[in-house]
């Protein structure tokens, strides 16, 4: 029931995206001819404060249920880097997207006490097309490269750890609405797995971004990306949330 109603919510979202650029399209000015002619390219280090929710499971080993806010991944964070890279010709887009995340913290299911390591690294490219004259829809697709290395060690019990790879087809939308030139409104989501992968993932971010003259912008938004893989033995359903903040350099 639950990956019905999260399939269906992403899809949701897509297609209201899809069919906003003509609604919104009227209201606002026009676009600087930067945003569909010539060539723009842009990177841009970013910080998700996000909280994890879900569970972990490894072969026999009890499943781990995950409930952690910001707070507590920060105090268990043992290391983080996120960085995204986007290149646009005319109205062509492509762009490629790292992320690393190394967790450890203790839990205790069941009245005992495990620790739980994940090492969760996330690479991902996409290609796409920007339709609109005023405002802008996104269309993209691509793959979503998953590397998950998890460890879960009893105390007083047996030691359990899984590498786990994997690759997401996915297809999603961009909206961008422009309440002046340097001022943005952008909802992204997208949808995949599909059981290529992983049995579904998808994502969804509302942020608004401000672009300094030539080369400078900073964004602020709020990142949710849901990931449910069981494959054989292991089982990785974890829903990641919360704030995002980047600075983009443009060249």
């Amino acid at each position: 029931m639950k990956k019905i109603y999260a399939r269906r919510t992403a899809l949701l979202v897509i297609v209201i995206l899809i069919l906003a650029v003509p609604v919104f399209g009227q209201y606002y000015t026009e676009p600087k001819q930067s945003d569909v002619e010539g060539m723009s390219f842009e990177v841009t280090p970013y910080l998700w404060t996000f909280g994890l929710n879900g569970s972990v499971k490894i072969g026999r080993s009890p499943t781990i249920s995950v409930d952690a806010g910001f707070s507590d991944i920060r105090d268990d964070l043992e290391a983080g880097f996120s960085i995204a890279l986007s290149l646009r010709v005319n109205r062509f887009l492509t762009s490629f997207e790292y992320s690393n995340l190394e967790l450890g913290r203790d839990v205790y299911p069941d009245n005992s006490r495990v620790d739980l390591d994940i090492d969760n690294k996330l690479t991902s490219w996409q290609m796409g097309y920007r339709i609109g004259e005023t405002h802008f829809i996104d269309l993209y697709a691509g793959a979503r490269y998953f590397l998950i290395k998890s460890a879960i060690n009893v105390w007083d019990g047996p030691d359990y750890f899984r590498k786990e790879e994997w690759v997401d087809p996915f297809a999603g939308a961009r909206l961008i609405i422009k309440p002046s030139d340097n001022f943005k409104i952008i909802m992204v989501s997208d949808i995949g797995g599909f059981g290529a992968g992983s049995d579904l993932s998808w994502q969804i971010a509302p942020y608004v971004r401000y672009e300094f003259p030539e080369v400078f912008s900073l964004s602020l938004g709020y990142r949710y990306m849901s990931v449910d893989y069981e494959k054989d033995d292991f089982l990785y359903d974890m829903e990641s949330h919360g704030w995002i903040f980047g600075a983009g350099f443009r060249f």
